[in-house]
């Protein structure tokens, strides 16, 4: 009987009333979620600014392709080539881009052109 001393009724209420170094074990628990959702935050943040640049640049691809279409007597190749161009241009100044699948094509009225 003298070995089970140990676990008396008393000494086992004493320990689990007992709240010393509560606070690190809640903080400790509570680490993992928050840096979780941290890192989510991050990555939904850069998905948005790539999303955000990826469609400023096929703006400003469709308006230099327009421009081209418009300034050179409707030749619609060369407004192609240059919204490619321009558009590839933008993608190679942004590492974070590898690769989009983004076509231009001539609008249904013949004067501008489309992503």
């Amino acid at each position: 009987m003298k070995d089970f001393q140990f676990l008396s009724i008393s000494k086992l209420r004493k320990w689990l009333c007992n709240s010393a170094g509560n606070t690190a074990v809640i903080l400790g628990l509570s680490a993992v979620p928050l840096v979780g959702g941290t890192g989510m935050a991050l990555d939904y943040a850069q998905q948005v600014r790539t999303n955000s640049f990826l469609q400023s640049a096929a703006d400003a691809a469709v308006l230099a392709g327009t421009r081209a279409l418009l300034e050179n007597g409707r030749n619609e190749t060369e407004a192609l080539a240059v919204a490619n161009a321009y558009f590839t241009k933008a993608l190679s100044e942004r590492t974070e881009v590898i690769s989009s699948n983004v076509t231009f094509r001539i609008n249904d009225n013949g004067n501008g052109v489309n992503a």
